[in-house]
């Protein structure tokens, strides 16, 4: 019988090549900016925990504070933190950047349309490096497919890294840290894998999540996705908490 391949990257190139074991330097890097960016426009419009971001209200002062957030960013020698300062710090870094993009390209009705992704059939923003980091040129897609996904093997950062479209998994309310990131990757999860919505990521019932979730263990050569159960979890009572019905179901 045929050997499976492994399912390919979507991003081609090789893996972050800097010393990702925990370094030396124990400070921690302050994403208090994007925590007050994050609570003055995120918007909860769904009683399922799906969240909104409000572009259309961003005030200029806060523009400029993205802005300086997102270079203060770039400045920082990542790969002399700890991995869970590191682990943290990509996911904000993508997510603020993102965000910052939009901004910039306002008024477009999809983040699709900011077509300047190398290659005639590339669309998006994803593909155009737009990022420096210790001297080196990254995209989104190397963010996520070079350096989250490979590096930390995390399944549920899918849930975390949000590129700003309607289908999406959900921004969260407040910044990834060392501290709670671990919650946050498990409240995105249970909203993403619990409920049918946007942050669903597709339109399926709960049994096509099922499939979709069974994919992801598939995908055990590249993540760390957890046993079957975990994810019935998370589906079920998942659901339950993300819906606020804890208490009576499940």
């Amino acid at each position: 019988r045929a050997r499976r391949a492994p399912i390919a990257s979507a991003v081609k190139g090789e893996n972050w090549t800097r010393e990702t074991r925990k370094g030396k330097n124990e400070a921690t890097i302050d994403h208090g900016a994007w925590s007050e960016y994050l609570s003055a426009y995120l918007r909860s419009a769904f009683e399922d925990g799906q969240n909104l971001m409000d572009y259309a209200h961003v005030r200029d002062a806060d523009r400029v504070s993205l802005d300086a957030y997102v270079n203060m960013l770039g400045a920082v020698p990542i790969s002399t933190y700890s991995r869970a300062e590191q682990l943290a710090y990509w996911i904000n870094l993508y997510n603020a950047r993102t965000v910052q993009l939009v901004l910039a390209y306002l008024p477009i009705d999809s983040i699709t349309q900011i077509n300047i992704s190398p290659g005639n059939i590339s669309r998006g923003p994803w593909g155009k490096k737009i990022l420096s980091i210790e001297g080196e040129a990254l995209s989104l897609n190397d963010v996520e497919h070079r350096i989250v996904r490979p590096i930390w093997r995390e399944c549920r950062v899918h849930y975390a890294l949000n590129c700003a479209a309607i289908a999406c998994p959900n921004l969260q309310p407040v910044a990834f840290g060392p501290a709670n990131t671990e919650a946050m990757l498990e409240a995105g999860a249970r909203v993403g894998l619990g409920s049918d919505g946007v942050a669903c990521n597709n339109t399926c019932d709960l049994l096509e999540e099922a499939r979709f979730a069974a994919l992801l263990q598939r995908a055990g050569r590249e993540s760390v996705c957890g046993e079957a159960g975990d994810f019935l979890r998370l589906m079920t009572l998942g659901g339950a908490e993300a819906l606020g019905l804890a208490d009576s179901i499940g």
